[in-house]
């Protein structure tokens, strides 16, 4: 029986498969979101590093996990053991990120109490370009792997159960960088120690990650394989061939400008406009708001395909997001009630959003090797090539939010125009996002209708 017959072989997975496949996304969201939301609190204002310093090393970051990501993916699709292709990167993957994120967040138990400018500099660029690196080598022949261990129909499950332990896995990591960060930082400036809580937290994430990855690893089997000789650059020719993947590829990286303002400002939002002081109020509303709709876009995904459901989540969107600039301009004297409400509804539609991406990549790999007649399943390159086009779109989105919270205060208030703005422009976006994915994109293929 061919790989292409396994696959197609329908039948549902357990619990225990979906579990064990998904828990990884606790770790990985963990040590992702402490650094992205932590480290540059913790080397400007902990360790009293440049903030221009800071932000040249996070740059450099980027970029390793775009190489990373872009790269490791194809390198799995290509590697043959007596483990398969992806369960070495988790392997060696899960160790390497644990120890780079130990020597990123303690740098002072390596290089003494007070380390000079340069040196801590040094520290910072050299381990969180390691650490961006490592995470793209574990996870993304890790998110390549869904293609091999479910069938198209099983996909949206798997990847809810993810967004369940990736979410778990954030709740985690914005407790400890809003709890536990602030406090330990404001003592080390004082005492030039670092706490013994911060230390062990760090050591037990790093032993969660390399635990769970290690579970998954081991917990499910070796797929099925064949594996075609050829090069980064010939299959990355063969892959921009593919226009309708490339066409998602563009239409990701539009909604992305939406979806890295809706989670880089929403929070800042609430507790500046709406005057939400209790951030984790707002952080408890956009998870059960991502959490809640997961399993109802799943079914909606199930009823009515692909493409119609995406249709119908940035509609959702476009339609929820313009409240935020509403809400503000009504007289209520308390606005917790409209704040939960607005991130509950806006979350709705990110978890939609959430389930996509590697459901999408998993079916493209699948459809090129069915329509190609290809036996090579390449799933890998189809996971990681998109990560190109996505950090450049992410990273203009990023500096598009900063450009707009430059804006002056409307009359009379305290805040940036730009928290009012964010939520029509990123509106827009998503219109213009809808519009390319009506015309350009394909989603649901004949095939699906065979296997399901």
């Amino acid at each position: 029986m061919s790989n292409i017959e396994d696959r197609n072989e329908w039948k549902e997975p357990s619990l225990k498969k979906f579990v064990s496949f998904g828990m990884p996304r606790t770790s990985s969201s963990i040590v992702l979101t402490i650094v992205d939301f932590g480290i540059l609190f913790i080397y400007f204002e902990g360790y009293f590093l440049n903030s221009l310093l800071v932000g040249i090393a996070l740059m450099c970051g980027k970029f390793s996990i775009a190489i990373s990501q872009s790269t490791m993916g194809w390198l799995s699709d290509k590697t043959k053991t007596k483990f398969g292709r992806r369960k070495p990167f988790m392997i060696i993957g899960a160790p390497a990120l644990g120890i780079s994120f130990i020597l990123l967040l303690l740098p002072t138990f390596f290089l003494g109490r007070s380390p000079d400018t340069l040196t801590l500099f040094a520290w910072l660029l050299i381990f969180d370009v390691l650490f961006q690196f490592f995470y793209g080598l574990l996870t993304t022949p890790y998110q390549s792997w869904m293609a091999e261990q479910f069938t198209v129909q099983n996909r949206p499950t798997a990847a809810a159960w993810q967004n369940i332990f990736n979410y778990i896995g954030t709740g985690v990591a914005l407790l400890f960088t809003q709890l536990i960060v602030p406090d330990v930082m404001e003592d080390y400036a004082i005492t030039r120690n670092i706490h013994p809580i911060f230390s062990v937290l760090v050591i037990i994430f790093v032993i969660i990650t390399i635990a769970l990855f290690y579970i998954s690893a081991f917990a499910l089997p070796v797929e099925k394989s064949v594996i075609r000789k050829s090069s980064l650059i010939q299959d990355f020719k063969e892959i921009v061939k593919d226009k309708n993947f490339i066409h998602v590829c563009v239409f990701v990286g539009i909604a992305s400008l939406t979806w890295s303002m809706v989670t880089g400002v929403m929070l800042g939002y609430i507790e500046r406009v709406l005057n939400l002081t209790n951030i984790l109020i707002g952080a408890g509303a956009l998870a059960i708001g991502v959490l809640g709709s997961l399993f109802i876009w799943k079914k909606v995904i199930s009823t009515i395909g692909k493409k119609s459901s995406l249709k119908i989540i940035l509609l959702w969107a476009i339609i929820c997001l313009p409240f935020a600039f509403v809400i503000p301009l009504l007289p209520f004297d308390d606005f917790t009630i409209p704040a939960i409400v607005l991130v509950l509804i806006v979350s709705s539609a990110l978890g939609g959003w959430f389930l996509f991406p590697y459901i999408v990549y998993a079916d493209l790999a699948e459809n090129k090797e069915k329509t190609a007649g290809e036996e090579e399943l390449k799933a890998g390159l189809y996971t990681g090539f998109p990560s190109i086009l996505l950090n450049i779109f992410q990273a203009f989105g990023l500096l598009l939010v900063g450009a707009l919270l430059l804006l002056p205060a409307p009359m009379g208030k305290d805040y940036s125009f730009g928290y009012l703005l964010w939520a029509p422009v990123g509106a827009i976006i998503l219109a213009i996002a809808l519009l390319y994915l009506r015309k350009y994109i394909t989603l649901d293929f004949d095939w699906e209708k065979e296997v399901k």
